[in-house]
Protein backbone atom coordinates (compact mmCIF):
# COMPACT_ATOMS: atom_id res chain seq x y z
CA UNK A 1 0.00 0.00 0.00
CA UNK A 2 1.05 3.65 -0.73
CA UNK A 3 2.20 5.54 2.00
CA UNK A 4 -0.45 7.94 0.68
CA UNK A 5 -3.03 5.39 1.82
CA UNK A 6 -1.33 4.47 5.01
CA UNK A 7 -1.51 8.48 6.10
CA UNK A 8 -4.95 8.63 5.06
CA UNK A 9 -5.90 5.62 7.44
CA UNK A 10 -3.78 6.65 10.22
CA UNK A 11 -5.71 10.11 10.35
CA UNK A 12 -9.28 8.43 10.29
CA UNK A 13 -8.22 6.06 12.54
CA UNK A 14 -6.98 9.08 14.94
CA UNK A 15 -10.11 10.97 14.76
CA UNK A 16 -11.82 7.71 16.45
CA UNK A 17 -12.57 8.50 19.91
CA UNK A 18 -14.52 7.25 22.54
CA UNK A 19 -17.04 9.10 25.26
CA UNK A 20 -20.11 9.23 28.03
CA UNK A 21 -22.81 11.19 27.96
CA UNK A 22 -26.22 11.01 29.65
CA UNK A 23 -29.06 11.70 27.96
CA UNK A 24 -32.71 12.39 28.42
CA UNK A 25 -35.88 10.91 26.66
CA UNK A 26 -38.94 13.02 24.81
CA UNK A 27 -41.68 11.79 23.02
CA UNK A 28 -42.15 11.19 19.20
CA UNK A 29 -44.88 13.37 17.55
CA UNK A 30 -47.19 11.40 15.45
CA UNK A 31 -45.58 13.20 12.75
CA UNK A 32 -42.51 11.04 13.34
CA UNK A 33 -43.76 7.84 14.10
CA UNK A 34 -45.93 7.58 10.74
CA UNK A 35 -42.58 7.82 8.95
CA UNK A 36 -41.19 4.79 7.36
CA UNK A 37 -37.38 5.39 8.70
CA UNK A 38 -39.26 6.22 12.33
CA UNK A 39 -40.33 1.89 11.64
CA UNK A 40 -36.67 1.19 10.45
CA UNK A 41 -35.12 2.27 13.89
CA UNK A 42 -38.51 2.01 16.34
CA UNK A 43 -38.08 -1.90 15.81
CA UNK A 44 -34.70 -1.70 17.32
CA UNK A 45 -35.46 0.90 20.35
CA UNK A 46 -33.12 0.14 23.54
CA UNK A 47 -34.03 2.92 26.23
CA UNK A 48 -31.72 5.91 26.43
CA UNK A 49 -29.71 6.48 29.33
CA UNK A 50 -26.12 6.97 30.18
CA UNK A 51 -25.05 3.38 30.27
CA UNK A 52 -25.31 2.96 26.72
CA UNK A 53 -23.76 6.19 25.89
CA UNK A 54 -20.41 6.04 26.52
CA UNK A 55 -19.10 5.07 23.13
CA UNK A 56 -19.71 6.37 19.80
CA UNK A 57 -18.70 8.73 16.45
CA UNK A 58 -16.81 11.70 17.82
CA UNK A 59 -19.08 13.70 15.69
CA UNK A 60 -22.33 11.65 16.71
CA UNK A 61 -21.41 12.06 20.32
CA UNK A 62 -22.06 15.27 20.55
CA UNK A 63 -25.78 14.61 20.23
CA UNK A 64 -25.76 12.98 23.71
CA UNK A 65 -24.11 15.62 25.58
CA UNK A 66 -27.08 18.09 24.36
CA UNK A 67 -29.98 19.24 25.96
CA UNK A 68 -31.48 22.15 24.07
CA UNK A 69 -35.44 21.48 23.05
CA UNK A 70 -37.15 22.84 19.69
CA UNK A 71 -39.50 25.19 19.97
CA UNK A 72 -41.92 23.23 18.47
CA UNK A 73 -42.61 19.43 16.98
CA UNK A 74 -42.28 20.23 13.81
CA UNK A 75 -38.95 22.55 14.94
CA UNK A 76 -37.62 18.74 15.95
CA UNK A 77 -34.76 16.54 14.56
CA UNK A 78 -36.26 13.76 11.97
CA UNK A 79 -35.60 10.42 10.20
CA UNK A 80 -35.93 11.79 7.36
CA UNK A 81 -34.03 14.79 7.69
CA UNK A 82 -30.63 13.10 8.70
CA UNK A 83 -31.22 10.97 6.05
CA UNK A 84 -31.83 13.55 3.32
CA UNK A 85 -28.60 15.17 4.77
CA UNK A 86 -26.63 12.03 4.99
CA UNK A 87 -27.33 11.91 1.09
CA UNK A 88 -26.48 14.87 0.38
CA UNK A 89 -23.21 14.45 1.98
CA UNK A 90 -22.48 11.57 0.09
CA UNK A 91 -23.69 13.34 -3.34
CA UNK A 92 -20.70 15.41 -2.43
CA UNK A 93 -18.64 12.66 -2.73
CA UNK A 94 -19.50 12.23 -6.26
CA UNK A 95 -19.24 15.69 -7.00
CA UNK A 96 -15.54 15.38 -5.85
CA UNK A 97 -14.94 12.65 -8.15
CA UNK A 98 -16.68 14.39 -10.86
CA UNK A 99 -13.94 17.56 -10.60
CA UNK A 100 -11.11 15.41 -10.91
CA UNK A 101 -11.76 14.08 -14.00
CA UNK A 102 -12.68 18.60 -15.29
CA UNK A 103 -9.48 19.15 -13.45
CA UNK A 104 -7.45 16.17 -15.19
CA UNK A 105 -6.55 17.69 -18.00
CA UNK A 106 -5.72 20.93 -17.15
CA UNK A 107 -3.41 19.38 -14.03
CA UNK A 108 -1.69 16.59 -16.25
CA UNK A 109 -0.81 19.36 -18.84
CA UNK A 110 2.08 20.38 -16.51
CA UNK A 111 5.58 19.35 -15.99
CA UNK A 112 6.11 15.71 -14.88
CA UNK A 113 8.55 14.42 -12.55
CA UNK A 114 10.18 10.61 -12.22
CA UNK A 115 11.45 9.43 -9.14
CA UNK A 116 15.00 7.19 -8.54
CA UNK A 117 11.98 4.05 -8.17
CA UNK A 118 10.44 4.43 -11.67
CA UNK A 119 7.25 6.62 -10.12
CA UNK A 120 6.09 9.41 -12.82
CA UNK A 121 3.49 11.76 -12.09
CA UNK A 122 2.71 15.56 -12.82
CA UNK A 123 2.91 17.89 -10.38
CA UNK A 124 -0.11 20.09 -10.49
CA UNK A 125 -2.03 16.70 -10.05
CA UNK A 126 0.15 15.53 -7.06
CA UNK A 127 0.24 19.16 -5.50
CA UNK A 128 -4.05 18.72 -5.84
CA UNK A 129 -4.00 15.07 -4.39
CA UNK A 130 -2.07 16.29 -1.23
CA UNK A 131 -4.15 19.79 -0.62
CA UNK A 132 -7.27 17.39 -1.08
CA UNK A 133 -5.63 15.23 1.53
CA UNK A 134 -4.65 17.56 3.85
CA UNK A 135 -8.14 19.10 3.72
CA UNK A 136 -10.13 15.30 4.40
CA UNK A 137 -7.92 15.22 7.42
CA UNK A 138 -7.94 19.05 8.67
CA UNK A 139 -12.08 19.79 7.88
CA UNK A 140 -13.39 17.06 10.20
CA UNK A 141 -11.74 18.54 12.79
CA UNK A 142 -12.79 22.01 12.43
CA UNK A 143 -16.37 20.54 11.69
CA UNK A 144 -16.25 18.67 15.72
CA UNK A 145 -15.30 21.91 17.02
CA UNK A 146 -17.43 24.75 15.16
CA UNK A 147 -20.81 22.76 14.84
CA UNK A 148 -22.48 25.93 12.86
CA UNK A 149 -19.91 24.46 10.17
CA UNK A 150 -20.68 21.40 9.95
CA UNK A 151 -22.93 21.86 6.51
CA UNK A 152 -19.77 23.27 4.87
CA UNK A 153 -17.01 21.59 6.58
CA UNK A 154 -18.89 18.02 5.78
CA UNK A 155 -19.73 18.95 2.00
CA UNK A 156 -15.56 19.99 2.03
CA UNK A 157 -14.35 16.47 3.77
CA UNK A 158 -16.82 14.28 1.53
CA UNK A 159 -15.41 16.24 -1.72
CA UNK A 160 -11.71 15.87 -1.06
CA UNK A 161 -12.14 12.64 0.28
CA UNK A 162 -13.24 10.76 -2.94
CA UNK A 163 -11.01 13.52 -5.24
CA UNK A 164 -8.13 12.16 -3.65
CA UNK A 165 -9.19 8.58 -4.06
CA UNK A 166 -9.99 9.42 -8.08
CA UNK A 167 -6.81 11.30 -7.96
CA UNK A 168 -4.82 8.88 -6.28
CA UNK A 169 -6.06 6.21 -8.92
CA UNK A 170 -4.68 8.01 -11.62
CA UNK A 171 -1.41 8.79 -9.84
CA UNK A 172 -0.95 5.12 -9.60
CA UNK A 173 -2.98 3.09 -11.25
CA UNK A 174 -0.44 -0.10 -11.52
CA UNK A 175 -1.09 -0.09 -7.79
CA UNK A 176 -4.83 1.01 -7.33
CA UNK A 177 -6.20 1.03 -10.70
CA UNK A 178 -9.62 -0.72 -10.52
CA UNK A 179 -10.16 -1.38 -6.67
CA UNK A 180 -11.61 1.86 -5.93
CA UNK A 181 -14.87 1.13 -7.85
CA UNK A 182 -14.52 -2.67 -6.54
CA UNK A 183 -14.74 -0.73 -2.76
CA UNK A 184 -17.42 1.44 -3.09
CA UNK A 185 -19.66 -1.07 -4.26
CA UNK A 186 -18.81 -3.57 -1.16
CA UNK A 187 -18.96 -0.39 1.22
CA UNK A 188 -22.76 0.14 0.07
CA UNK A 189 -23.46 -3.14 0.55
CA UNK A 190 -22.11 -3.91 3.84
CA UNK A 191 -24.12 -0.88 5.11
CA UNK A 192 -27.51 -2.30 3.49
CA UNK A 193 -26.40 -5.29 5.33
CA UNK A 194 -25.60 -3.33 8.52
CA UNK A 195 -29.01 -1.60 8.21
CA UNK A 196 -30.81 -4.65 7.73
CA UNK A 197 -29.22 -6.38 10.73
CA UNK A 198 -30.15 -3.41 13.28
CA UNK A 199 -33.88 -2.96 11.74
CA UNK A 200 -34.38 -6.81 11.67
CA UNK A 201 -32.98 -7.14 15.61
CA UNK A 202 -30.43 -9.66 14.46
CA UNK A 203 -27.69 -7.76 16.11
CA UNK A 204 -28.33 -5.68 19.36
CA UNK A 205 -26.78 -2.83 20.36
CA UNK A 206 -26.00 -3.67 24.20
CA UNK A 207 -23.91 -2.10 26.76
CA UNK A 208 -22.19 -5.66 25.90
CA UNK A 209 -21.44 -4.97 22.60
CA UNK A 210 -20.16 -1.56 22.94
CA UNK A 211 -17.54 -3.08 25.42
CA UNK A 212 -16.62 -5.44 22.83
CA UNK A 213 -16.03 -2.22 20.23
CA UNK A 214 -14.37 -0.51 22.54
CA UNK A 215 -11.86 -3.62 23.54
CA UNK A 216 -11.22 -4.49 19.28
CA UNK A 217 -10.78 -0.56 18.63
CA UNK A 218 -8.48 -0.07 21.34
CA UNK A 219 -6.61 -3.36 20.73
CA UNK A 220 -6.25 -2.33 16.71
CA UNK A 221 -5.13 1.66 17.67
CA UNK A 222 -2.61 0.78 20.16
CA UNK A 223 -1.19 -2.23 18.60
CA UNK A 224 -0.72 0.17 15.54
CA UNK A 225 0.91 3.15 17.48
CA UNK A 226 3.17 0.63 19.08
CA UNK A 227 4.41 -1.10 15.53
CA UNK A 228 4.52 2.39 14.75
CA UNK A 229 6.92 3.26 17.60
CA UNK A 230 9.16 -0.02 16.96
CA UNK A 231 9.50 0.85 13.44
CA UNK A 232 11.31 3.65 14.77
CA UNK A 233 13.97 1.85 16.82
CA UNK A 234 16.79 0.44 14.27
CA UNK A 235 16.58 -3.02 16.16
CA UNK A 236 13.38 -3.98 15.85
CA UNK A 237 13.09 -2.66 12.20
CA UNK A 238 13.57 -5.91 10.57
CA UNK A 239 10.55 -7.61 12.58
CA UNK A 240 8.21 -4.84 11.83
CA UNK A 241 8.90 -4.80 7.89
CA UNK A 242 8.61 -8.50 7.44
CA UNK A 243 5.05 -7.89 10.00
CA UNK A 244 4.75 -5.29 7.14
CA UNK A 245 5.13 -7.58 4.22
CA UNK A 246 3.47 -10.22 5.45
CA UNK A 247 0.22 -10.62 3.25
CA UNK A 248 -1.83 -12.85 5.63
CA UNK A 249 -1.04 -10.61 8.52
CA UNK A 250 -1.83 -7.37 6.38
CA UNK A 251 -5.02 -9.27 5.38
CA UNK A 252 -6.23 -9.99 8.66
CA UNK A 253 -5.62 -7.01 10.39
CA UNK A 254 -7.96 -5.09 7.60
CA UNK A 255 -10.96 -7.57 8.10
CA UNK A 256 -10.49 -6.82 11.72
CA UNK A 257 -10.82 -3.42 10.92
CA UNK A 258 -13.60 -3.48 8.34
CA UNK A 259 -15.62 -6.01 11.42
CA UNK A 260 -15.06 -2.22 13.92
CA UNK A 261 -16.31 -0.03 10.98
CA UNK A 262 -19.49 -2.17 10.84
CA UNK A 263 -19.78 -2.07 14.69
CA UNK A 264 -19.53 1.73 14.73
CA UNK A 265 -22.18 1.60 11.96
CA UNK A 266 -24.33 -0.33 14.56
CA UNK A 267 -23.56 2.78 16.98
CA UNK A 268 -23.93 6.03 14.70
CA UNK A 269 -27.72 4.04 13.92
CA UNK A 270 -28.46 3.60 17.51
CA UNK A 271 -27.47 7.21 18.55
CA UNK A 272 -29.39 8.52 15.79
CA UNK A 273 -32.18 6.82 16.45
CA UNK A 274 -32.07 8.52 20.46
CA UNK A 275 -31.43 11.53 19.51
CA UNK A 276 -34.66 11.81 17.58
CA UNK A 277 -36.37 10.00 20.28
CA UNK A 278 -35.02 12.75 22.67
CA UNK A 279 -36.59 15.19 20.25
CA UNK A 280 -34.00 17.95 19.67
CA UNK A 281 -33.67 20.86 17.47
CA UNK A 282 -33.60 20.34 13.51
CA UNK A 283 -30.41 21.93 13.17
CA UNK A 284 -28.70 18.80 15.26
CA UNK A 285 -29.55 16.42 12.23
CA UNK A 286 -26.37 18.18 10.02
CA UNK A 287 -24.06 16.87 13.00
CA UNK A 288 -26.08 12.99 12.85
CA UNK A 289 -25.63 13.19 9.12
CA UNK A 290 -21.97 13.97 8.89
CA UNK A 291 -21.52 11.44 11.53
CA UNK A 292 -22.85 8.79 9.38
CA UNK A 293 -21.23 9.93 6.24
CA UNK A 294 -17.95 9.67 7.91
CA UNK A 295 -18.39 6.18 9.50
CA UNK A 296 -19.32 5.29 6.05
CA UNK A 297 -16.08 6.90 4.48
CA UNK A 298 -13.87 5.40 7.45
CA UNK A 299 -15.67 2.35 6.08
CA UNK A 300 -14.77 2.82 2.58
CA UNK A 301 -11.23 2.90 3.91
CA UNK A 302 -11.10 0.34 5.38
CA UNK A 303 -12.39 -1.90 2.45
CA UNK A 304 -9.81 -0.45 -0.07
CA UNK A 305 -7.18 -1.04 2.33
CA UNK A 306 -7.91 -4.74 2.44
CA UNK A 307 -8.08 -4.65 -1.32
CA UNK A 308 -5.34 -3.02 -2.30
CA UNK A 309 -3.36 -5.79 0.20
CA UNK A 310 -5.17 -8.46 -1.82
CA UNK A 311 -3.75 -7.14 -5.48
CA UNK A 312 0.09 -6.56 -3.83
CA UNK A 313 -0.15 -10.37 -2.72
CA UNK A 314 -1.27 -11.80 -6.11
CA UNK A 315 1.35 -9.56 -7.47
CA UNK A 316 4.30 -10.40 -5.73
CA UNK A 317 3.50 -14.30 -5.88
Amino acid sequence: MSNSAAVMNMALIYLQSFSAAPALHRPRSKEQARTPLNIFFERRMIPVNSEHNYFVNPMIRKLTRVKEQPESDSAAASYKGVAHKTFFFLLWSIVGVALFFVLRPTLTAGEVITLDNGLSFHILEAGAFFIALLLSVIAPLLAFLIKPLVPFLGSLYCLCFSYSFACLDDLVPEEFGGIICAAAIITVILVLVMAHLYASGKVNVTKKTRTVILTLFLTALLSGLIVFLLSLIPGFQPMIGFLEENAVVGIIVSILYIVIACLLLLVDFQTIQQTIERGLPKKYEWIAAFGLAYTIFYLFLQVFNLLSRIQNSGKAE
